[in-house]
């Protein structure tokens, strides 16, 4: 990825902290982000879920429906998109696009043709990632209530990373000798 400025560039760096603080991603949380997904396919009635985490060079998928892989290069992702605005990005038709309209997910004969991202903001502010949702048809409209329920249940994705980072430090407090 790169950075136009240097602010932009130590922000990137404090995500990357804070991933590594958030620590991996343990079965019962991914069962709940996997669950998430799901419950945001059927409420945003589309084929493409996706649940980011993001570093300064890739894109980890920790839960996703309708889509193969588990992440890549930031440079092919079009969450990058939404990590860079820090703002939920809603693309009717990502062709028409000046960013994302070169995108490889896009580009493809089958390609992206619908993209709804939010950013996940953990409790300090900083972006870790995104809940995105995608479909090879393009939609006529996603409007401001569909925008503020993709953002709030990114923060639910938020709390549930979070919730299992801090029952990880309650139980190696606990652990501690006294």
């Amino acid at each position: 990825m790169r950075y136009p400025n240097t602010s932009e560039r130590m922000v990137h760096l404090l995500n990357v902290a804070t991933l590594k603080r958030l620590g991996a991603i343990d079965d019962a949380t991914r069962e709940a982000l996997e669950s998430m997904a799901m419950l945001c396919a059927r409420t945003f009635d589309v084929p493409t879920v996706l649940i980011s985490l993001i570093d300064v060079e890739r894109q980890w998928i920790v839960a996703k429906v309708g889509f193969e892989g588990d992440g890549g290069p930031l440079e092919d992702a079009v969450c990058q998109y939404t990590v860079r605005r820090s703002a939920p990005l809603i693309l009717l038709d990502p062709l028409n696009d000046p960013d994302a309209g070169s995108n490889p997910y896009v580009c493809a004969a089958d390609g992206l043709r619908f993209y709804a991202g939010a950013p996940l903001v953990e409790r300090d502010g900083l972006v870790i990632g995104t809940l995105c949702l995608g479909s090879g048809v393009p939609r006529a409209s996603f409007d401001a209530p569909e925008v503020a329920m993709l953002e709030r249940l990114a923060g639910v994705v938020v709390k549930l990373i979070e919730g299992r980072t801090a029952r990880v430090d309650h139980a190696i407090s606990a652990a501690r000798p006294a």
